[in-house]
């Protein structure tokens, strides 16, 4: 696995494009979330409506509740990290990396091992990064009297941590298969923003969930989808669907790769 990641790091070590975009993300989604209250009491406390306000009045930071807030709010910025992994993959099958790879001594099965270690990389940074924040803002804004209860919705943060992989995992399947990096992120913004939609619409209210990124935005649903004070950490069903979604997608993306040449 050292080895692989290495391999990988090696590869980007010098792509500029990469480490700007990266950097990028990491600082819109820190910033973000530690400028969030600020925000909403400056701007958007007087106009929200009645059970929203009343809600996020509470505030941001203020823990258990926080930690569901803090990783919807960092469940946005899911849409843009793909995008980052979409154009490292696609630019490895453009410049023949792939093919050199393989040349090189590593077969096809690492060279996918070595991409869900990089999805696993992301995923795990952005969850260190939503939670360290979470957690050292909910000291300083939260009752310490109950230490205990403060971890009670922290489980939206292993929520976050699979969304992520499943957005991270579904972009690589779309880049091996697709190969072009502005028709791949175009596919992407289709599929999230409208067609999955179009296809929610024609479906049956009990199947909907089954749908991928559904399932994945289940995981860390909008705060106020069901009554304000009712919030579950993980329904086992969502989770098991976005786990079966992320095996489904290494998957296939494996057997691609596997029967299509470099």
């Amino acid at each position: 696995m050292i080895r692989l990641l290495s391999i990988e790091l090696n590869k980007l070590r010098g792509y500029r494009a990469f480490w700007i975009l990266t950097i990028l993300y990491f600082a819109g989604l820190a910033g973000t979330l530690l400028s969030i209250q600020g925000v909403f009491d400056t701007f958007l406390s007087e106009n929200a409506p009645g059970p929203v306000g009343s809600f996020f009045s509470r505030g941001f930071y203020n823990l258990p509740d926080g930690w569901h807030l803090m990783c919807w709010i960092a469940s946005i910025f899911n849409f843009l990290l793909p995008t980052v992994l979409i154009i490292v993959v696609c630019a490895e099958f453009g410049l023949k990396t792939v093919r050199q790879n393989v040349i090189n001594g590593m077969d096809r099965r690492e060279w996918m091992t070595a991409k869900l270690i990089l999805i696993l990389s992301f995923a795990l940074a952005s969850t260190l990064v939503v939670g360290l924040i979470t957690f050292v803002l909910g000291l300083f804004n939260s009752d310490l009297s109950d230490f205990g209860s403060l971890f009670s919705q922290a489980g939206y943060v292993l929520g976050y941590f699979i969304q992520t992989t499943g957005y991270l995992t579904l972009a690589t399947l779309l880049s091996i298969l697709i190969r072009n990096t502005g028709v791949t992120i175009g596919i992407m913004t289709i599929y999230s923003l409208f067609l999955e939609l179009v296809i929610e619409f024609r479906l049956p209210e009990d199947y909907r969930s089954f749908l991928p990124l559904r399932a994945f935005s289940n995981l860390v649903s909008f705060p106020f989808s069901t009554q304000v004070t009712d919030f579950t950490v993980l329904h086992t069903q969502d989770l098991l669907v976005s786990l079966g979604y992320i095996i489904l997608f290494s998957g296939l993306g494996f057997l691609i790769l596997k029967r299509r040449d470099l």
